[in-house]
C-alpha cells in the first residue's frame, strides 16, 4: 500500500510537470468516424490517391500552440464545417470553418487526417500544403476546446 501510494505521487508529479503543448478543438470519437469515412469515400472515388500503410490521424484542429490565450473558451463545444481538402506525399488536410470565431494562430484552420508515417512524415507537415480544393460535399463536425499536454 505504501508503495502504491509512492508511485501515485510520482506519476501525479510527473502529470503537472507536463507542458500544455496547444489548444485546439478535440474533436468528438463520431467526428473522427466521420473524418475516416470521407477517407475512404475520397480513396474509393479516387478523388485522392494514397497508400493503405498512411497513419489516420483525425483529432484536433489547432487553435494556437500553448495555454489557451482566451481560457473561457475552454470546454466549449464547437461545430466545424469541412469545406476544403489538400494532399500531398506526406500528409491529407481538410480544412475548417467553425460557427463561432476563434482566433486561430494560423491562417488556414485545418485537420491533418492522414500522413504518411512509413515515408517519415509528420502531422505538422499539413501546415505546409497549398493545393486546397472544395471537398465534393460539405458536412459539419464537432469536437471541445481543450489544452492538450505534450507527450512525454
Amino acid at each position: 500500500n505504501i508503495i502504491r501510494k509512492r508511485i501515485e505521487m510520482i506519476a501525479e508529479r510527473i502529470e503537472k510537470k507536463k507542458r500544455i503543448s496547444y489548444t485546439g478543438i478535440v474533436l468528438d470519437n463520431k467526428s473522427k468516424e466521420r473524418l475516416y469515412e470521407f477517407l475512404k469515400d475520397m480513396k474509393k472515388f479516387k478523388k485522392i490517391i494514397i497508400p493503405d500503410d498512411w497513419t489516420f490521424s483525425a483529432d484536433h484542429v489547432t487553435i494556437n500552440m500553448g495555454p489557451a490565450v482566451d481560457p473561457k473558451l475552454l470546454g466549449q463545444r464547437a461545430l466545424l464545417k469541412v469545406l476544403t481538402f489538400a494532399y500531398d506525399d506526406n500528409v491529407i488536410a481538410v480544412g475548417v470553418k467553425p460557427e463561432l470565431e476563434f482566433d486561430f494562430e494560423k491562417e488556414n484552420p485545418h485537420i491533418t487526417i492522414a500522413f504518411n508515417e512509413p515515408g517519415g512524415a509528420r502531422p505538422v507537415m499539413s501546415n505546409q500544403l497549398k493545393n486546397w480544393k472544395p471537398v465534393p460535399k460539405a458536412f459539419i463536425i464537432s469536437g471541445t476546446v481543450q489544452e492538450v499536454k505534450e507527450e512525454i
